[in-house]
């Protein structure tokens, strides 16, 4: 694990239909679901949505409206600024996504899913 000190970086950042896939700069890696990811935005407009606006964030996914990334770029050495398939842009602090993620109880296919999509890359 980093130290307070480092600054933690991604080494790889890659994009799937559902998913950012991060490798760290400690060789550690994530797969983030990007429904985790968007809710995940903590910038004032998503920050004041009402439950009913997610709500109707819900209904419209569940209707087929697919979560897509427009775009992807670094934000200094600390995070990365994702454009949305709406235009809406999210910009996440990787320690901060990190540990959030951490926290979380995932099923395990999805830990499973990545960690053996690491491995085929790396062969």
């Amino acid at each position: 694990m980093q130290s307070l000190t480092q600054s933690l970086k991604a080494k790889k950042i890659s994009y799937r239909e559902g998913f950012l896939d991060l490798v760290w700069s400690d060789s550690s890696s994530h797969s983030f679901p990007l429904r985790w990811l968007r809710e995940a935005c903590a910038c004032a407009l998503c920050l004041e949505r009402s439950p009913a606006q997610n709500l109707s964030q819900l209904s419209a996914e569940a209707l087929g409206v697919r979560l897509r990334i427009q775009k992807i770029e670094a934000v200094g050495n600390y995070g990365m600024a994702v454009t949305w398939g709406d235009r809406h842009r999210s910009i996440f602090a990787f320690d901060r996504i990190r540990s959030e993620f951490e926290a979380l109880e995932l099923p395990e296919h999805l830990k499973r899913d990545f960690s053996s999509k690491v491995e085929e890359q790396r062969v």
